[in-house]
């Protein structure tokens, strides 16, 4: 029996030390073992109390006499002299694990022993799980159902934590759990394929898997309790004492992992549950991540068929991926336009608001649409309807997605019409394609001087999205007529887009009349819109021959002047929904 002194002398070191650690006599007995040793060997510490060294570590003996054998009665070691050695353990339950034993002497006279121990076969299953989870993301990544994938945690969880076997259990609309995978066929596997264990409370429905179902909570079950009692036999041959069941989270259904070990009360231990519950919740991060890789996948493989155009960038427009569709567009391969940006297939028609409404409106979260006009490989223009998206990870935007519909032969249909119709029957002023004709007409006399004016109702596809096409129409009308009668000959005025209305005036210094006119005019509220509704109009004017000699060069001047609205600030996460009243 130790002396009273001794003893305080063995509670004080054993309470302060963190790690597991005992207190070993001369002839290899425990006299002492603190809490974090109790728990790894398996055992209450008192119950380590008497018990010899080389029952929990039997080769304790043969690495101790590798040292020299005065280390009971040597003088305290130097640092980093104790007897370091890597030995099996055998706790009373579970399975057996490496520890690091560390031991040196604790005090002269008595002949004692301190020895720590350090679990390093939880480094060991912790790199196991990590090399795993690796595993699982490569497979994921490559297009694996999750079949395969379950097949692949179940194997690889029997060989990291050593259990005889572990099973993926499915909840059915009938009632009855089946197992989607296992690790291997076992006894216990064959007989809960022919008899399921269930969730739905009947004589079945007491084992690990359908409780843990049916309560959606961690359950373990020895395979000597009553609820097991249905399995018990083949539980037995398969040298499986005790299972344990968790429920996993998945979008489709609902799943449990179950465990099952060769010792009856290895999931009572603390840190086993601590440590199978970290590892569920790690599987639960995979799979709700394998759910948005196959989503990703599945997008990725219809954008790839997809008969329109269509490239990934970064934050900074960077190309990160294009399809087949865009190359044929383009005429640039995937592989030459990756890591650009694609301002190279800019052809030079649209203005600097243009791409600035573009940008504040993406890096604000929402979708940006709008007709573009490119340039392909052999710098022929083509137009497209352009449609970027932002896209999301964990509720975070991380890349844009491009749309590019050709729309190139509409468009020709279109200017054809225009050139047939000249007048625009809804404002009464001249199309876009008489406007050009005019103007190249005019141009082409000689000596012709003249000026460009654009004037631009600010936010006014804003103001008439929410209204319908009826109040827009009304809207576009109305500011038609208020242009037209600012338009004396032989000046002319055409409306390019909703809200946007370009002016040709002939000969110098007659702009600044002009506007003041059309600010007159156009200040005033528009009934369709509402007295709320200020219009706020604003102008650009270009001259030529000096600034251009045609149409997108003159619009191009005219637009710098009236970029001056900021871009918006990336936001990398997108908006919320607005609530419906």
């Amino acid at each position: 029996m130790l002396h009273p002194t001794r003893e305080k002398s063995f509670e004080w070191l054993l309470a302060h030390a963190p790690e597991p650690l005992l207190i070993v006599e001369e002839e290899g007995n425990i006299a002492a073992a603190n809490a974090a040793a109790g728990r790894l060997c398996g055992r209450a510490p008192d119950r380590l109390v008497g018990v010899a060294l080389r029952e929990i570590l039997p080769d304790y003996e043969s690495a101790w006499n590798a040292t020299p054998r005065n280390a009971y009665s040597a003088a305290p070691p130097e640092p980093g002299a104790p007897s370091r050695q890597v030995l099996t353990l055998l706790p009373l339950t579970g399975a057996a694990r490496k520890v690091e034993f560390v031991a040196g002497p604790y005090e002269e006279e008595e002949r004692y022993l301190a020895v720590q121990l350090r679990d390093i076969g939880a480094d060991e299953q912790a790199l196991g799980v990590e090399q795993m989870l690796a595993g699982l993301y490569a497979i994921a990544a490559q297009g694996a159902p999750l079949t395969q994938v379950f097949e692949r945690i179940c194997r690889d969880l029997a060989r990291i934590l050593k259990l005889p076997m572990v099973a993926v259990a499915r909840k059915q609309d009938t009632g009855a759990v089946t197992l989607d995978a296992t690790s291997a066929e076992t006894d216990l596997w064959a007989e809960l394929q022919r008899l399921p264990e269930r969730w739905d409370g009947t004589v079945a429905g007491n084992g690990p898997a359908g409780t843990a179902l049916r309560t959606d909570t961690p359950t373990v079950r020895r395979v000597a309790d009553a609820g097991f009692m249905p399995w018990r036999l083949a539980a037995q041959r398969s040298l499986i004492a005790s299972v344990g069941a968790w429920p996993l989270v998945l979008s489709e259904g609902a799943c449990t992992l179950m465990l099952c070990a060769a010792q009856d009360n290895v999931f009572e231990l603390e840190e086993n549950r601590r440590f199978v519950g970290r590892l569920v919740a790690r599987l639960d991060d995979f799979l709700a991540n394998h759910a948005q890789l196959l989503e990703q996948r599945l997008l990725a493989r219809a954008l790839e068929c997809s008969g329109t155009g269509a490239f990934v960038t970064d934050l900074e427009g960077t190309i990160l991926w294009s399809n087949e569709a865009f190359a044929r567009l383009s005429g640039y391969s995937p592989q030459e336009i990756k890591g650009r940006n694609p301002r190279f297939l800019k052809s030079g028609r649209q203005g600097l608001r243009y791409y600035r409404e573009l940008w504040s409106t993406i890096r604000s979260g929402k979708v940006w649409s709008g007709e573009t006009v490119e340039r392909d490989q052999d710098g022929v223009a083509y137009t497209v309807r352009q449609t970027i998206s932002p896209v999301a990870m964990h509720d975070r935007v991380s890349h844009y997605l491009a749309m590019h519909d050709d729309i190139s032969r509409q468009k020709a249909q279109q200017r054809r019409r225009e050139l047939r119709q000249a007048v625009d029957p809804l404002t009464g002023l001249l199309t876009r394609a008489a406007f050009e004709e005019a103007l190249r007409q005019a141009l082409a006399e000689p000596g012709v001087s003249g000026e460009l004016i654009l004037a631009s109702v600010r936010d006014f596809r804003r103001a008439v999205a929410a209204r319908g096409s009826d109040v827009e129409e009304l809207a576009l009308a109305t500011l038609g007529e208020r242009v037209h009668a600012c338009v004396e000959e032989p000046h002319l005025a055409a409306c390019l887009a909703p809200g946007e209305f370009v002016l040709l005036l002939k000969g110098q210094g007659a702009h600044a009349d002009v506007i003041e006119r059309l600010r007159a005019e156009m200040d005033d509220p528009i009934p369709a819109l509402g007295s709320e509704m200020p219009v706020d109009v604003r102008f650009g004017v270009a001259r030529f021959p000096d600034e251009g000699q045609l149409l997108d060069e003159l619009l191009r001047a005219a637009d710098r002047q009236l970029a001056d609205q900021p871009i918006a600030q990336a936001a990398r996460r997108p908006p919320m929904p607005q609530a419906q009243a």
